[in-house]
């Protein structure tokens, strides 16, 4: 009887925490997506659908080859297959921080500018068994950030090729 009482107790438990780390991973601002050792994604929270317009039935089990994905550098250029997150936490195994990057997936027309984390989690004897990539969206700063290094770019042009004399006064003082 005594074995029994703790045992349901103890499921009862432990399905309660299942739940709880459930509803937070789901409640996370940040994307997550975890990927197996053979970059095979086995988990999602609801923003990393939510950002790469998929369903979890549509992401998991989807690999990094899967040609579904494209992914650019900052710069805007595509990304290597090496250069994936993933990969290099893969080739690496060290954390990877702070990667700007665009994601397109087959779902979307636009493509989303992120920012990425990667890291390794290690089995007992100190191989990758997943890796954890977390993502925020930056979008909306990258296009801002774009829109004014354009600006600036057609305010140094128009400064530099004037035949007129310009200056910049702030509060009484040429600057």
């Amino acid at each position: 009887y005594y074995n029994i009482t703790e045992r349901v107790r103890a499921e009862t438990l432990l399905r309660e925490s299942e739940e709880c780390y459930r509803s937070l991973f789901h409640k996370i601002q940040a994307a997550v997506v975890v990927h197996d050792a053979d970059t095979r994604i086995i988990a999602c929270n609801s923003k990393a659908q939510e950002l790469l317009g998929l369903t979890e039935y549509q992401m998991l089990g989807k690999t990094v080859i899967d040609p579904d994905w494209k992914f650019l550098n900052a710069d805007g250029e595509r990304m290597s297959l090496k250069e994936y997150p993933v990969n290099q936490v893969l080739a690496t195994r060290q954390p990877l921080k702070d990667l700007t990057a665009g994601i397109y997936s087959s779902i979307k027309v636009e493509h989303v500018w992120v920012l990425i984390n990667a890291d390794p989690v290690l089995d007992y004897k100190g191989d990758i068994q997943q890796v954890i990539v977390t993502f925020m969206d930056i979008t909306e700063h990258k296009l801002t950030d774009e829109a004014l290094k354009e600006s600036e770019g057609k305010f140094r042009v128009l400064a530099e090729e004037s035949p007129n004399m310009i200056f910049i006064n702030a509060r009484g003082k040429v600057v």
